[in-house]
């Protein structure tokens, strides 16, 4: 099949895109709507930690930290 037209148009404030391909005896019409920037959203940062989170996990690395050099017999 090949692509007959493609048009871009809105409807109830959403972008389509119309495209009408032919194999010479008959038309497909496809329609969907048009990827904008809009439909993905930044992603929400994550609240900074509180102090005590902090130290908490600072203090699962180091212990992390040094299981493994026990472990490395270093």
């Amino acid at each position: 099949m090949k692509l007959k037209s493609r048009r871009e148009f809105e409807e109830n404030g959403v972008i389509f895109i119309e495209e009408i391909y032919t194999d010479g005896e008959r038309e497909t019409v496809v329609r969907y709507k048009k990827r904008t920037e809009s439909s993905n959203p930044e992603p929400i940062p994550e609240p900074p930690l509180s102090e005590t989170e902090q130290a908490i996990l600072d203090t699962a690395i180091n212990v992390d930290y040094l299981v493994c050099m026990k472990e490395l017999e270093i």
